[in-house]
């Protein structure tokens, strides 16, 4: 299954049969471009994300709105991670804000950011945030009231994306760079360099092979443990996003022009 949002404020549910993506569903209620989803594959829900400023949560089986959190960011949202059983969510007013999901309520706001909040991931009790103000911030989480325990910086620009391969974290910029980090010891301890824009998206594929997407209109084949490129796949224009399905037989990529 595969769902995907929108800049006209609606999400997509695509299901499955004899290997085509048909689409299901159609989410609406968001009064501005969905800019974050994720799933809750454990209660059949989904939590949507708009630059209307809103958190939604949807009945994927019906598409029928369950639940619209309280509005609490003062600027629309761009980022979600569900983890450990509470949904954070990043911002363009440079916060991030951890709900609780019995009464979904706000129960902390993550305060040091200059700039937008792109990407968050959770790992070893602590977030980890890339942000437009070209660094990553690590925040405890057990103890979200000490701030930020560390900063990583190194990028000249923008950071778009991150993801965490065993001990590594890697994230790609608007610098066209992707830096491989001890982040526990806020080292950068390498660089994978070959896209000519902006990288817009990093995944995880195996302990050994990272894919990134950019707005060069490419998708690359990264072993990290050589630092080195080993294959290109050319789109028709910049490229916002990429994942392989479980078997690594289809790769999509979604992209500037409305395509995917």
């Amino acid at each position: 299954e595969i769902v995907s949002t929108s800049a006209d404020a609606n999400t997509l549910h695509h299901g499955s049969h004899n290997d085509l993506f048909i689409k299901t569903q159609t989410f609406k209620g968001h009064s501005d471009s969905v800019s974050a989803l994720v799933f809750d594959d454990s209660h059949g829900i989904l939590f949507t994300a708009s630059l209307d400023c809103s958190i939604k949560v949807w009945i994927v089986e019906t598409g029928a709105l369950k639940k619209s959190f309280p509005v609490a960011h003062t600027q629309g949202i761009c980022s979600l991670l569900l983890w450990k059983g509470f949904l954070y969510s990043g911002s363009f007013d440079a916060t991030i804000i951890k709900w609780g999901l019995t009464h979904f309520d706000q129960l902390h706001t993550y305060h040091g950011h200059t700039e937008a909040v792109y990407a968050i991931v959770g790992v070893d009790g602590v977030l980890i945030s890339a942000s437009r103000d070209s660094t990553v911030r690590v925040w405890n989480e057990a103890a979200p009231e000490s701030g930020c325990s560390s900063i990583l910086r190194g990028h000249a620009s923008a950071i778009l994306c991150l993801c965490l391969i065993g001990e590594h974290l890697y994230t790609g910029s608007d610098d066209s760079l992707i830096k491989k980090w001890v982040w526990k010891e806020q080292r950068c301890v390498g660089e994978l360099r070959g896209h000519a824009d902006s990288v817009t998206c990093v995944r995880a594929w195996t302990d050994e092979m990272l894919l990134s997407a950019s707005y060069d209109a490419t998708v690359r084949f990264w072993d990290v443990t050589k630092g080195t490129c080993v294959r290109v796949c050319q789109a028709e224009s910049g490229l916002r996003s990429v994942d392989l399905n479980a078997g690594a037989r289809l790769l999509l990529a979604a992209g500037n022009d409305a395509s995917m």
